[in-house]
């Protein structure tokens, strides 16, 4: 009888489940606590509480909404199953601007669900764009650049340029996309304008936020200036012989008018005009000189192109001499920034070539001279040019054209010589 009990005892232990260890017998439900929400923006904030599984495979969510029903929940994740309160992080996106949310913390294991008590924060409002106007360059008589920058804060912003005669602005540029960064980036529009006219203008940026216009500013327009070619006047011959001083001068086919000419030799000047021969683009005269000055054999020629309607003013001034330089070049050229030119000349020249570089900025010609020190019969110039002239050189009015220049050599009786090339074309 005994031993039928003992048996009986052992087969109800068997048929008894075990508790597997470190596990609780009857887990209770989770513990949770919301705290505060924290990095609220426009559109996203953090959640941040704790949640105590209390010993059972615990996960966690984040109810929340514009009411105390939420409507939405954040994906679960995973407390683990300790019996110590774990803090826990969720961020939220997506959300609406300068609005109030309701929201909790949610947590469930084996024996239930427990929620945190209702907590609210309130998302920051949305800020329309920063626009701050810039300057204005370059303004010419037809065109001017208008500048400033652009901060979208973080939306989706758009930004155009208002402006117009004296102070009125009812004139618009196109509306252009500025991004949705949270930095300031640069714009600019380029506006059609009238000469000699003042314009004020100022940046309108628009987003989801509102528009905000910059302050205003004005710029001037400059006089409509002429576009004057250059008169490439340079001196091919200027011999002295016999009495007679023998010019051969080309000249555009452009220029037109009558130049003065002055040769200055014994102590005498021996002044005249001349015509253009503008059908063969030259000048070209035989003159005869004073018996003193004949005797010289050499004198300093200068010829003063007083310019026209379309050609660019220009003087000349070389010595005329019968010995011939030889002056020869190939086309000057502008490489990397530097003004290039080489070639070569009688063996008997000394001194040195000049370059000049003539081109029209605005209103303004401009001549930049440079030189190259003969050695032997040759010659070369490889200078760098300035920002500033390269600059002027982009935005210039028509072409740039060069003049290349020996102005004689008086101990070999040697004659000036001048060679013009263009060497940028027109914009």
């Amino acid at each position: 009888m005994i031993r039928h009990r003992l048996v009986l005892a052992a087969a109800i232990l068997l048929v008894l489940p075990s508790t597997a260890a470190g596990q609780a017998t009857n887990p209770a439900p989770p513990a949770v606590t919301a705290a505060a929400a924290s990095a609220v923006t426009t559109t996203g904030a953090t959640i941040t509480g704790t949640v105590d599984p209390n010993g059972a495979a615990t996960t966690y969510a984040i109810q929340y909404g514009t009411t105390t029903a939420y409507g939405l929940t954040t994906a679960a994740r995973n407390a683990g199953s300790g019996t110590a309160p774990v803090t826990i992080s969720v961020p939220l996106a997506g959300l609406t601007p300068n609005t109030t949310y309701d929201y909790r913390l949610t947590a469930t294991n084996a024996a239930g669900t427990r929620n945190s008590a209702n907590r609210s924060f309130r998302t920051k409002a949305a800020l329309p764009p920063v626009a701050t106007i810039g300057g204005a360059a370059p303004v010419t008589a037809r065109a001017a650049t208008v500048t400033g920058a652009v901060n979208p804060r973080g939306r989706p912003t758009t930004y155009r340029f208002e402006y117009g005669k004296d102070t009125k602005l009812n004139l618009r540029t196109a509306v252009v996309n500025a991004g949705a960064g949270t930095a300031a980036v640069p714009v600019a529009a380029t506006l059609t304008v009238l000469p000699s006219t003042k314009y004020s203008y100022r940046l309108v940026a628009t987003n989801a936020a509102g528009t905000v216009r910059s302050a205003k500013r004005t710029f001037n327009t400059p006089a409509e200036c002429a576009v004057l070619n250059p008169s490439k006047l340079s001196i091919a011959r200027a011999s002295t012989a016999g009495g007679v001083i023998d010019v051969l001068a080309p000249i555009t086919s452009r220029a037109s008018g009558r130049p003065t000419i002055d040769y200055h030799a014994a102590g005498t000047h021996t002044r005249f005009t001349v015509a253009i021969d503008s059908a063969a683009g030259r000048v070209r005269f035989r003159r005869s000189v004073t018996s003193a000055q004949a005797r010289l054999g050499t004198g300093i020629l200068t010829i003063e192109y007083g310019g026209d309607g379309d050609t660019r003013a220009q003087t000349v001034r070389l010595r005329a001499a019968t010995g011939k330089a030889r002056l020869d070049l190939a086309r000057p050229q502008i490489v990397n920034g530097r003004i290039q030119a080489a070639g070569t000349i009688s063996s008997r020249a000394r001194g040195s070539v000049r370059l000049q570089l003539s081109y029209q900025h605005g209103c303004q010609n401009r001549v930049l001279e440079l030189r190259g020190t003969i050695a032997d019969g040759r010659w070369r110039i490889d200078e760098p040019l300035s920002p500033q002239t390269l600059a002027e050189m982009v935005s210039r009015v028509g072409a740039v054209h060069s003049y290349t220049l020996f102005t004689g050599y008086l101990p070999a009786r040697m004659r000036g010589e001048m060679r013009a090339f263009q060497v940028l074309g027109n914009p």
